[in-house]
C-alpha cells in the first residue's frame, strides 16, 4: 500500500473515531462520499487487525492504528518493529525483577 493511501486511510479512520453514528448508519455531519471513505478505512483498519492477531503481534486496534499512522509519517517499518520488540524485552525483563518493598 503506497504511503499516500496509508496517509488517507489514517486520517479516514481518526476522523471516523472522532464522529459519532447516526441513526441512519451515516457518519453525521458528513456526506455520502465522506462516509463511503470513513467505512472503507475502517474496513482496512479491521483487516490489518484480523491480519495482525492472525500472526499473533499481540497489537490492540489502538497500537496498530498508531503504528500505520507512524509509518504513514516517514518511520521506517523495521525499525518500528524493532523499538516494539526491544520494549516488549524490557517490559518482560521489568516484569521478571522481584518486587522490593522499598527498604
Amino acid at each position: 500500500m503506497g504511503n499516500d493511501r496509508v496517509r488517507q486511510l489514517r486520517c479516514d479512520i481518526n476522523q471516523a473515531t472522532k464522529r459519532s453514528s447516526g441513526s441512519n448508519g451515516v457518519i453525521s455531519g458528513m456526506s455520502t462520499r465522506e462516509a463511503d471513505r470513513n467505512a472503507a478505512a475502517q474496513q482496512t483498519l479491521d483487516t490489518l487487525s484480523d491480519i495482525s492477531q492472525l500472526l499473533n503481534t499481540q497489537l490492540d486496534r489502538e497500537t496498530l492504528a498508531t503504528c500505520v499512522g507512524m509509518i504513514e509519517s516517514g518511520v521506517n517499518p523495521e525499525a518500528l518493529a524493532a523499538v516494539i520488540q526491544e520494549l516488549r524485552r524490557e517490559n518482560a525483563a521489568l516484569n521478571a525483577q522481584p518486587v522490593s518493598n522499598g527498604r
